[in-house]
């Protein structure tokens, strides 16, 4: 269950929430908004989250009887908030900057690292109940 959580929340943020934000607020000329739609709909990306999904359903669905509790959802979001640590305090710190909307510097930090949180406890619920039921 960890890894289609995580599989989940990444497919969701980048194709429902990251994407869609930057195309309509970022990208100004149509220039830009084709350049940006021909990278964010190219075969690699959607491959890479296609794959991600499958791959991750696949795996919750091949363990026999799954008994998800509690520790499953402790340990998801122990790996995402260690990794969003590791990319603020190493990545972030020499110049990496791969996730923006991780930005201690922004005024939405808070909220998305809040929203993050309430994300792993949705999905979490969301798949035990679909794959327990």
């Amino acid at each position: 269950l960890v890894s289609l959580t995580m599989a989940t929340i990444v497919t969701f943020m980048w194709n429902i929430v990251i994407g869609p934000v930057i195309y309509v607020f970022f990208m100004k000329t149509p220039e830009r908004k084709a350049k940006f739609l021909g990278y964010f709909t190219s075969f690699r990306l959607v491959q890479i989250h296609v794959f991600l999904m499958l791959y991750a359903i696949l795996n919750s669905m091949s363990t026999p009887s799954p008994k998800f509790d509690l520790r499953d959802l402790w340990m998801t979001m122990s790996i995402t908030y260690t990794y969003m640590l590791l990319y603020l305090l190493i990545l972030d710190r020499i110049g990496v900057h791969l996730y923006p909307i991780f930005s201690p510097r922004t005024h939405w930090c808070a909220v998305i690292w809040s929203g993050i949180w309430c994300l792993h406890v949705v999905i979490y619920w969301m798949w035990k109940r679909i794959l327990q039921d």
